[in-house]
Formats: C-alpha cells, sequence, structure tokens
C-alpha cells in the first residue's frame, strides 16, 4: 500500500503499509500499523492457472506492531495485493 492509500483508508501517510513480495510458490506481505488503534490486514495471493485457487487471508495487527501475512499457490504466484480492512 502506497502512503496515499493508506491515507484515503484512514491512516495518516506513512504511519501504515503493507510491503509485498513472492518467494517461490508463496506470496507474503509485511503489514505495519501505526493508526493509532488495531486494524485488520488482508493478503491476496492471485495463482497464475486457472486450476489453481488464489488464497486471501486476514490478521489483527495491533497498533506499534507488524505483521507477515502468507498465502501459496500449488503452482506459481501472479501477484500478491495487500491492505487494510
Amino acid at each position: 500500500m502506497s502512503p496515499a492509500q493508506a491515507t484515503e483508508q484512514g491512516g495518516t501517510g506513512t504511519q501504515a503499509y503493507c510491503n509485498t513480495w513472492i518467494d517461490g510458490a508463496w506470496g507474503k506481505a509485511s503489514c505495519y500499523n501505526n493508526f493509532g488503534y488495531d486494524r485488520t490486514a488482508w493478503i491476496l495471493v492471485t495463482c497464475v492457472d486457472f486450476w489453481d485457487p488464489d488464497v486471501r487471508d486476514t490478521a489483527v495487527v495491533q497498533n506499534g506492531s507488524t505483521a507477515t501475512l502468507t498465502g501459496n499457490c500449488w503452482g506459481a504466484v501472479q501477484k500478491v495485493e495487500a491492505g487494510w480492512e
């Protein structure tokens, strides 16, 4: 999530963000929360193959802490998205 998107979702710029990356068949996100209260982060891992189901997961991230969310595909990962609910 970019600082602008964090601001749109109720944050104050760079205070909350998620970084995403692909590690083999795993999609991963590291989300830092400094909104001033607990928030729920989400990850969506889109798989390359049509028969491989996409993966969505959530985690409550306490204020001032970081959570790592993961999801894997049987084949390959096409993209990883993450943000705040």
